[in-house]
């Protein structure tokens, strides 16, 4: 008897480092992914800033205020969006809660 409580030990002490073995290979997928789309995003934004620096002073600011104008229209929309959800994660609650209360009630 205490052979087989080693034994499965053993079977949970190897299943726990393969795990943990596949979530540190998951964790380097996920940084690499980050880190090459942290220079993507470097490089697109220094293309930007080269393209911003060959125009005039009067085209800078144009282009520079129609993109600000356009990333708070994009943060607005996030927000909307997000806002959305919540208000549908809401109603999912609410509905549940009524369903449970209607089948405790009868």
């Amino acid at each position: 008897m205490p052979e087989s409580i080693e034994l499965r030990k053993q079977k949970l002490l190897e299943k726990k480092e393969k795990i943990t073995e596949e979530l540190r290979a998951l964790t380097y997928a996920q940084k690499q992914r980050e880190r090459r789309e942290r220079a993507r995003r470097l490089i697109e934004l220094g293309g930007l800033v080269e393209v911003v620096m060959g125009m005039e002073a009067s085209q800078q600011k144009e282009f520079i205020v129609g993109a600000i104008a356009e990333a708070c229209q994009r943060v607005q929309q996030n927000g909307n969006v997000q806002q959305h959800l919540v208000n549908l994660g809401r109603g999912i609650l609410a509905r549940r809660a009524a369903e449970k209360a209607a089948k405790k009630n009868e």
